[in-house]
């Protein structure tokens, strides 16, 4: 009888020791299923362009736990003289992957979620010296990041979210192929997200918003996109200039708060990348962080159809600068798990339960 009951009680407790790990194994897979999708175009690269980008890769990598990043393109733009620099995504892949695979079992154990790798791909547009030209045919065999991101979006059973940060010549050369395909089910699978290609005040004016830098870069292209979300054929949130000056611009001064992020590879990078007027920029973080939707500004508070309201560029600027601070002592706990000083934060703020930073 005492056998039997033995026997049974270490039955029992194998069945729940296998429950226990089935409902984690789901609590994981749910929680992976959750994650946004995101594919990331950069116009930056070594000594190509502006080095916010730097700053920006370096602070999406240390958020990145939060996505499910398929690819982070890089050098998406067409300036000749960019031609004939080295493949940026093998430069990317050893630069930022060297960096985030010391991060990474620090980050894992501290934080968790993050994947293993990333993959980057230079952009197939690099120093191509033409802007987008509507009226000629694309051939995605002549574009193999293009090519890349259309496999992805059409393999998915998700939402792709493409992160813009800089012109929109690749973007649109991918739109004018699936349209020009009458592959609408592809493109119902992506929601671009822009920062900086209109702006009713910085750079762009209310009467000519699109007069900001990465417009200008490719104005056909820029006009293309916002042309067919205002037509419903794509999903184009527009930023605006939010991320610069909401975030960059009310975020901590000064070199002493940002040699705090020097600890690890990844906060080093991001201090580094482009630390000038006392601060770091890295401006079109606010792509992701409307993605995230915890700080102030979510994609809700964006059109899907390209518009950017000057209503609503300057509430969510302001919404931006509210939360400026917390962003960056999010980023620099983020550094500071990867560096193992898990206890490195200031006492004026807290972690809750969702994992944020947040003021007591």
């Amino acid at each position: 009888m005492k056998n039997s009951l033995l026997v049974l009680l270490i039955y029992q407790s194998n069945m729940m020791k296998r429950l226990v790990t089935i409902c984690f194994m789901l609590v994981v897979l749910v929680a992976n299923a959750q994650k946004p999708k995101v594919w990331v175009i950069s116009d930056g690269g070594d000594g190509i362009n502006d080095p916010d980008d730097i700053s920006a890769i370096a602070s999406y990598l240390l958020m990145s736990n939060l996505f499910d990043t398929r690819a982070i393109v890089m050098a998406s733009t067409v300036h000749a003289w960019n031609k004939e620099t080295s493949d940026q995504g093998i430069w990317a892949s050893e630069f930022f992957g060297k960096a985030y695979s010391s991060d990474l079992p620090n980050l894992k154990k501290h934080i968790g979620g993050y994947q293993s790798d990333f993959r980057f791909i230079e952009s197939s547009i690099k120093g191509q010296g033409n802007n987008f030209d509507p009226k000629e045919d694309v051939n995605l065999k002549d574009y193999p990041s293009i090519l890349a991101l259309y496999k992805e979006v059409k393999k998915s059973k998700e939402i792709i979210n493409v992160l813009c940060w800089g012109p929109l010549t690749e973007q649109a050369l991918f739109v004018k192929y699936c349209l020009d395909q009458n592959k609408h089910n592809v493109l119902s699978k992506v929601r671009f997200i822009s920062h900086w290609s209109s702006s009713n005040y910085h750079t762009g004016t209310m009467e000519n918003p699109e007069l900001t830098h990465n417009c200008v870069g490719d104005p056909i292209a820029c006009d293309y996109m916002k042309v067919q979300a205002l037509n419903g054929l794509i999903k184009f949130y527009e930023c605006g200039a939010i991320g610069q000056f909401g975030i960059v611009e009310n975020a901590q001064k000064g070199s002493d708060y940002y040699d705090q992020f020097k600890a690890s590879h990844l906060g080093k990078i991001f201090a580094e990348g482009k630390f000038k007027k006392e601060r770091v920029d890295d401006s079109d973080c606010a792509t992701y962080w409307v993605l995230i939707g915890d700080y102030g500004v979510s994609l809700d508070d964006l059109a899907g159809n390209g518009l950017n309201m000057p209503e609503v560029e300057k509430r969510n600027e302001e919404a931006f600068a509210s939360h400026a601070e917390l962003i960056r002592h999010e980023i620099l706990r983020r550094s500071n798990a990867a560096a193992g000083k898990v206890d490195a934060i200031e006492s004026d703020y807290y972690i809750a339960p969702r994992g944020r930073i947040e003021r007591k």
